[in-house]
């Protein structure tokens, strides 16, 4: 990263918290929504690239200290929390200790077969489901926005019919006739599907992908579950894979492995959707390799 551009996150934690003496800042990386720096080898700054994402944020930093000491795997705790409007940076953003641990995307190949890791994840998310769903919409959860673009949702069957929308509009015109055809009858097979609507919403982490899983592979334990930027109200099967459902206690009912598979392949339109909004070519072309594919389900 240019030091000029780094020089903007330096100077905006320097307003914030003129009492942490700011020796170095590095930065670690980005994703689609935050920016990530390491401050003083010691402090990971989260910076939001939007406004939603800021809104997001703030509920995080209501949500997780309420979840701290219910989850069995540490998770972040804020130490810094910015002003949501300062002179040298236009939103809220956080700083926190850093987790020890490497992420999913670093283990080493023979672990993806190990089951204590899968264990600890099953285990955390049976603690994470069992928040009590009132609690976390009072403290500002609502049910999901799959690309973060839409409004506040009433249900998780909503969220997915308005998903569904944005693929219709979006991402169907980029495809062939035939697959058009295809990608309709998937998603309206599954809203068609009152089975699939059957069950009790929880709390949802929505986004316990690679790299926001942190483990430590010498003591094989999980040392951390990062970034819960996604938190919202939703299906269960949503956070639970394939690989962690043997571990998982909370309910599971006769639907929940089917909803897992639907959910499964909604990754590539979500792509599609995210790079039209946010102008993103290359995630795009990703998305539209992945459906175009025959080995695409839809």
């Amino acid at each position: 990263m240019p030091e000029a551009r780094l020089a903007k996150y330096r100077a905006a934690i320097r307003e914030n918290f003129p009492g942490l003496p700011l020796q170095s800042l590095v930065y670690l990386a980005e994703g689609w929504d935050s920016l990530v720096c390491l401050a003083n080898d010691r402090f990971i700054f989260r910076f939001p690239k939007r406004a939603e994402v800021a809104e997001r944020l703030a509920l995080e930093t209501r949500l997780l200290p309420e979840l701290a000491s219910l989850l069995p795997l540490p998770i972040p705790q804020f130490t810094f929390i910015s002003r949501p409007k300062s002179k040298r940076f236009p939103y809220l953003f956080v700083g926190y200790e850093r987790l020890p641990g490497i992420t999913q995307a670093d283990w080493p190949e023979e672990m993806a077969g190990e089951d204590w890791w899968k264990a600890a994840l099953g285990e955390f998310l049976t603690a994470l489901h069992a928040f009590p769903l009132d609690r976390a919409a009072r403290l500002g959860a609502g049910f999901m926005n799959f690309t973060g673009t839409t409004g506040p949702h009433a249900s998780w069957r909503e969220s997915v019919e308005d998903f569904y929308s944005q693929v219709r509009r979006k991402v169907a015109p980029l495809l062939p006739g035939e697959r058009q055809d295809a990608v309709a009858a998937y998603f309206e097979d599954f809203l068609d599907t009152d089975r699939f609507f059957d069950f009790k919403p929880v709390l949802l982490h929505a986004d316990l992908a690679e790299d926001h899983v942190l483990l430590d592979p010498v003591r094989r334990r999980v040392t951390g579950i990062i970034d819960f930027g996604d938190a919202c109200l939703g299906d269960p099967a949503y956070d639970v894979s394939h690989a962690v459902l043997p571990f998982y206690k909370g309910k599971v009912d006769p639907a929940f492995k089917e909803r897992q598979l639907f959910y499964r392949h909604l990754n590539p339109y979500i792509a599609i959707v995210f790079g039209l909004d946010h102008a993103d070519p290359l995630l795009v072309e990703y998305g539209l390799s992945v459906i175009n594919s025959d080995k695409f389900p839809a």
